[in-house]
C-alpha cells in the first residue's frame, strides 16, 4: 500500500518536472524567434523603402543628352579683310601705285593718274583700277587689281611667245604708225592694235595704215593662272574687224 503511494508521488513529481522543462524550452524558443522576426521585419521595411524610392524617384541618366565639347584648333585664327568688291580706287594712295610701277620695266616719268574708265576685266564683279602715266611722246596705261587678301597688284599677262609680263598699253598716233588698245569687259579681256603705213600704196594713200603680222593681239583672263593670256580666237575675231 505504501509502495503504491510512493510510486504515485514520484510519478507526480516527474510530470511536474517535465511540464516545467517544457515551459522553459517554449519560453526560450519564443525569445530567440522574436529578435529574428524584428530583424526580418526591419530588413523587409528597408527593402520596401528602397523599392519605393526607386519607383517614386527613378534615376535619370542624362549622359547621352550632354552635347560633346566643341573641338577647336589652336592654330585657327579669325581674320577680317575688307570686301574688295567695295574698293574705291580713289582711296588707294598714289605712292602705292608708284611703288608697284618701280618694280616693272616701265619708266616712271610722272605720277600715275587714276582714270575714270574703271572696268571689270576679269568677270568677278570687281572693277580694276586704270592708271595713266606720261611716257615721252606716248601715253602709258596700266591696270591695277585687288587680290584675295585685299592687297593691290598690277595685272599680269602671258604673251604670245609665252613670256609673262605686266599689262601695259602704249598709245601713240602719227602719220606713219599708231598703237592703241581696247578693253573687252564682256569677253574678260582686251586687245592691242598696232598699225604701220602701207609702203605699197601709191602717193595718194601715203597715210593709209595697215595691220602687220601681229597687228592685233588679244588676251583673255584665266582665273586659274590669274593671268591675261594670249587668245588666238579673240585675236582672229578682232583682226577681221580692225584690219579690213
Amino acid at each position: 500500500m505504501n509502495n503504491n503511494k510512493t510510486t504515485n508521488i514520484l510519478l507526480g513529481i516527474l510530470i511536474v518536472v517535465l511540464v516545467a522543462i517544457g515551459i522553459i524550452m517554449a519560453t526560450n524558443q519564443n525569445r530567440n524567434t522574436y529578435p529574428n522576426d524584428l530583424v526580418q521585419n526591419k530588413d523587409s521595411m528597408m527593402n520596401n523603402q528602397n523599392n519605393t524610392n526607386k519607383d517614386d524617384f527613378p534615376v535619370i541618366d542624362n549622359q547621352k543628352d550632354i552635347p560633346e565639347p566643341v573641338k577647336t584648333n589652336s592654330n585657327q585664327q579669325v581674320s577680317t579683310t575688307t570686301n574688295s568688291k567695295n574698293i574705291n580706287w580713289s582711296s588707294v594712295s598714289t605712292s602705292t601705285i608708284e611703288n608697284l610701277i618701280k618694280k616693272t620695266e616701265f619708266p616712271l616719268e610722272g605720277k600715275p593718274t587714276l582714270s575714270t574708265e574703271t572696268q571689270d576685266l576679269t568677270g568677278d564683279g570687281i572693277k580694276e583700277g586704270i592708271y595713266g602715266l606720261p611716257s615721252g611722246n606716248a601715253g602709258l596705261t596700266i591696270v591695277a587689281m585687288t587680290n584675295a587678301d585685299g592687297s593691290v597688284s598690277l595685272a599680269r599677262m602671258k604673251k604670245k611667245d609665252g613670256s609673262i609680263g605686266i599689262v601695259g598699253f602704249y598709245s601713240v598716233g602719227s602719220a606713219s604708225y599708231s598703237i592703241s588698245y581696247k578693253f573687252l569687259p564682256n569677253e574678260r579681256g582686251f586687245y592691242e592694235v598696232s598699225k604701220n603705213i602701207d609702203e605699197n600704196a601709191d602717193n595718194s594713200e601715203s597715210s593709209h595704215l595697215i595691220c602687220g603680222s601681229n597687228g592685233i593681239l588679244a588676251y583673255q583672263w584665266n582665273p586659274t593662272t590669274s593671268l591675261f593670256e594670249y587668245n588666238s580666237a579673240l585675236t582672229a575675231k578682232y583682226t577681221a574687224i580692225e584690219c579690213k
